[in-house]
């Protein structure tokens, strides 16, 4: 209760708008203290460098709506820091996905082959933004849905697997200054895992 009284007063002192935040719950991420060995390492964590053209390609092929500002969908994006505005991880969900103020939160294993993109190997999150949660769809009534007016909605209903699915995650990729770590968001679609090459 004492971290949530600490982050809503944080909120209140940082947020451009304080009063818009009033009424959410506690953010389903775990929060956690950073140390600054634990920052350095966060700050080194960098995909490959890929040509412009290259990334609209890519991320028309992969999913990936609105690279040029991904996080225009997230209600708190004063937290999240850009790193890669389109990637796809491979892992298993390891949880049901949970509300919290920036949308659905969910946490799952990634492929060892990319568990150096996250903080934690055998843990890392994906937050779908709230016009792109299920039941969310477009409207020119202006009805709200889990706070976000409908006629922001996409109709994506992006929805998670049960525990256990392996899963290919398609989305942002970022540094979450609440958890202070690396998560996918916004996440865009959770789909099937494609079979390993070979």
């Amino acid at each position: 209760m004492l971290i949530w009284l600490q982050r809503q007063f944080w909120l209140l002192v940082t947020q451009p708008d304080p009063w818009r935040l009033s009424y959410e719950m506690p953010s389903a991420r775990p929060s956690k203290v950073a140390t600054e060995k634990t920052a350095a390492r966060n700050a080194t964590k960098t995909l490959p460098a890929v040509s412009s053209e290259s990334k609209a390609k890519e991320a028309a092929a992969k999913g990936c709506r609105n690279i040029d500002d991904p996080l225009s969908i997230i209600p708190r994006r004063q937290l999240f820091d850009l790193i890669e505005p389109c990637i796809v991880v491979r892992g298993r969900i390891d949880s049901e996905p949970i509300p919290d103020p920036d949308g659905l939160v969910f946490d799952f294993v990634p492929d060892p082959s990319q568990a150096q993109l996250f903080e934690d190997a055998n843990k890392a999150v994906g937050i779908i933004a709230p016009p792109d949660m299920p039941g969310c769809t477009p409207s020119e009534l202006g009805e709200f849905h889990l706070g976000v007016s409908a006629a922001t909605c996409s109709g994506a209903n992006v929805t998670v697997p049960p525990p256990g699915t392996e899963v290919e995650i398609v989305g942002a990729y970022v540094f979450d200054r609440e958890l202070e770590a690396p998560v996918i968001a916004p996440v865009w679609a959770v789909k099937p895992a494609s079979r390993a090459p070979g």
